[in-house]
């Protein structure tokens, strides 16, 4: 998980990331296209905090709503969940 000092060095690896849209990326075996305009998952710490915590879950359906690229949705059925919902819009 990413560790950033303050919040320069977390508005500037957020930069990065959208500067460098649409790229691939491999996030906990996820293979990723982060699209132009889509949050990157990869820019904060996030994304890695909400997929610890949400292996303590056994979901049987899931609701990801602005789910970016989707890569939580995506692990919540590697969970278990049998429905998971994932629903975004970007107007990019």
């Amino acid at each position: 998980m990413p560790r950033y000092r303050n919040q320069v060095e977390v508005h500037d690896k957020f930069r990065e990331c959208v500067e460098k849209q649409p790229y691939n990326i491999e996030i906990d075996e996820i293979a990723l296209v982060i699209g132009k305009g889509v949050f990157p998952p990869d820019a904060a710490t996030s994304t890695p905090m909400m997929m610890q915590a949400m292996r303590e879950f056994e979901p049987q359906v899931a609701l990801d709503m602005g789910c970016g690229c989707g890569v939580l949705a995506i692990h919540m059925r590697r969970l278990g969940a049998e429905v998971v919902y994932a629903l975004d819009r970007n107007g990019a």
